[in-house]
């Protein structure tokens, strides 16, 4: 449910109602949002380098046959990825749309009647069903951005090998990776916080 979160209005800190732990529990989800959302910049920003780099670096590749099956293979495969993680987030964003723009609606009752156990006990299953709708694409899109991590490194790691001469590959690649997997495992640290959270928030709305 991580992409369908939205800023909570700032009055909602001053509420000294009996409903603060529930507040304070969506305010901490926010805040977890957009942790994953900086993070998830971040990543982009250094890939992008990091893609650039390498780019420059397969230039200097010697032109022969292995070489431009190697480099045929990594463009496919990225043209691929690309493709997937694409798809994965769309699949992502249609399965939480409905059940997001509910929870919000609900998520207002709560706030303007914090003690409301009838308000509570909507939005917890508000919550639980946006959690189960969004489950499986939310673990493929995980899933294949690790999966697509393993095969481009391998591509890269084959286009090493095949060229021990340049040098500059030789070096700049395991940053590359090791950018690679710090983005990814950062990413899949967010995901587990903010469901900690979410499970927090529906502990204290009773559901």
């Amino acid at each position: 449910m991580l992409l369908f979160v939205q800023p909570l209005e700032s009055r909602t800190l001053l509420s000294s109602s009996p409903g603060i732990g529930v507040i304070a529990d969506e305010l901490k989800i926010v805040a977890d949002a957009n942790a994953i959302k900086a993070d998830l910049a971040h990543c982009r920003r250094v890939l992008k380098s990091d893609a650039q780099t390498i780019a420059s670096d397969l230039k200097h590749l010697p032109n022969n046959a292995q070489n431009r099956s190697l480099l045929a293979t990594l463009k496919g495969d990225v043209n691929r990825q690309l493709a997937s993680a694409k798809a994965d987030a769309s699949a992502l964003l249609k399965a939480g749309e409905a059940d997001a723009r509910m929870a919000m609606a609900d998520g207002i009752r709560v706030f303007l009647n914090p003690t409301s156990s009838a308000a509570r006990a909507k939005l917890a299953a508000d919550i639980k069903k946006l959690q189960t709708e969004t489950a499986a694409p939310l673990a493929k899109l995980l899933g294949d951005l690790s999966g697509a991590k393993t095969t481009l490194s391998n591509d890269l790691s084959a286009i090493a090998s095949a060229n021990p001469s340049v040098k500059q590959l030789q070096a700049d690649l395991p940053t590359v990776q090791r950018d690679a997997t710090n983005c990814l495992n950062t990413v899949n640290a967010d995901v587990q916080t903010v469901q900690t959270d979410v499970g927090n928030l529906l502990h204290d709305l009773g559901g």
